[in-house]
C-alpha cells in the first residue's frame, strides 16, 4: 500500500510539473527552430499577431514577403547554422518562414507607409503597414485593393524602378492582387517575388553606387549606415551588405549569408520593399 502511494505521489508531481512546464509557453512567441513544422498560414497568423500585439481589427493591415530558393548543400547549410547560432537568429527568424528542406525561405515584412488604393478611395499606412478606412471591409474581395507605392523619408526616396514626385514613391507594376487574406485579422498578404542577388554588387563593372536600387532608394548610402546596422561580418560601405548574416562565411558572397544580414534586416523592418521587385 505504501509502495501504490508513493508510485501515485511520484505520478502527481511529475505530472504537475510538465503542465507547469506547458504553461510557461508564450502562444503568441514563434518559436525558430519549429517554423519549419509550421504551415505557411499558419506562420503568417503568428507573424501578423507579433507585428500587430493591440489586435486593432478596425484597421487593415498589409504584409509582404520576398522568397529567396537555395540548393541541397545551401540548405544544409543553413540548417546547420539554426543550431550553431540559435540565440542570435531568435529575434531574426520571428519574419522568416522555413520549409522542413530549407529549399527556400520567405521574408516577411510590414508594407511600411504605403499609399493604398481601397475602395476608390486612397489612404497613407502607417509605418506597420496598417490604415483605417470608412469604407465596407469585405477581404474576401482582394481586387478592390491596390498598393501604388509609399511615402518618401530621409532614408527611403525611391529607385529607378519607381516614379518619384514629392513625397511620394510611386511604383511601376501596381500591387493589384493580395495573394490571400486573414479574415480574422483583417490583412491582405502581398507576394513580391523573388530576392534578385544580382543588382546589389558593385563588382558588376556595368553599374555604379547610384544605380544600385538600394543604394538609391536610402539616399546614397547602404542600409547598414541609413539604418545603423552590423551583421556577424564587418560592414563595407561599397556595397549592400547582403552576405553579413549568421550563416554567413564572412566574405564569402554566398546567398545563405543573407540570413540575418544588414538587408535582410532592414527588409524585414518594411525599408526595401519598393526596390525593383526581381521574379526571376
Amino acid at each position: 500500500m505504501k509502495n501504490k502511494f508513493q508510485l501515485l505521489k511520484t505520478l502527481f508531481i511529475t505530472i504537475s510539473g510538465l503542465l507547469l512546464i506547458n504553461s510557461c509557453n508564450n502562444d503568441n512567441d514563434i518559436n525558430p527552430i519549429s517554423n519549419k513544422n509550421e504551415s505557411i498560414t499558419t506562420f503568417e497568423k503568428n507573424y501578423i499577431r507579433y507585428i500587430y500585439p493591440e489586435s486593432n481589427n478596425d484597421s487593415i493591415k498589409l504584409i509582404g514577403f520576398k522568397t529567396v530558393y537555395f540548393n541541397k548543400d545551401e540548405a544544409q547549410e543553413i540548417k546547420n547554422a539554426q543550431e550553431l547560432y540559435k540565440k542570435e537568429l531568435i529575434e531574426i527568424n520571428k519574419s522568416i518562414y522555413y520549409p522542413e528542406d530549407y529549399s527556400f525561405i520567405r521574408v516577411y515584412f510590414p508594407m511600411s507607409d504605403a499609399i493604398v488604393n481601397y475602395n476608390g478611395k486612397t489612404y497613407e499606412a502607417s509605418n506597420r503597414g496598417s490604415f483605417i478606412t470608412d469604407a465596407f471591409v469585405n477581404l474576401k474581395t482582394t481586387s478592390w485593393i491596390r498598393v501604388i507605392g509609399r511615402k518618401a523619408s530621409e532614408h527611403i526616396t525611391g529607385t529607378d524602378f519607381n516614379c518619384i514626385g514629392g513625397n511620394q514613391i510611386l511604383l511601376a507594376e501596381k500591387l493589384e492582387k493580395a495573394m490571400k487574406d486573414h479574415t480574422t485579422e483583417n490583412t491582405y498578404v502581398f507576394n513580391l517575388g523573388e530576392r534578385s542577388f544580382t543588382h546589389h554588387s558593385l563588382e558588376n563593372k556595368t553599374v555604379t553606387a547610384r544605380s544600385i536600387s538600394c543604394y538609391q532608394n536610402h539616399g546614397n548610402l547602404n542600409c547598414s549606415t541609413a539604418f545603423g546596422y552590423n551583421g556577424k561580418c564587418d560592414r563595407e560601405f561599397t556595397n549592400c551588405m547582403d552576405y553579413n548574416g549568421w550563416p554567413a562565411r564572412c566574405f564569402d558572397k554566398s546567398k545563405i549569408g543573407f540570413i540575418g544580414s544588414d538587408c535582410q534586416r532592414a527588409m524585414a523592418a518594411g525599408k526595401c520593399w519598393n526596390e525593383i521587385m526581381n521574379r526571376n
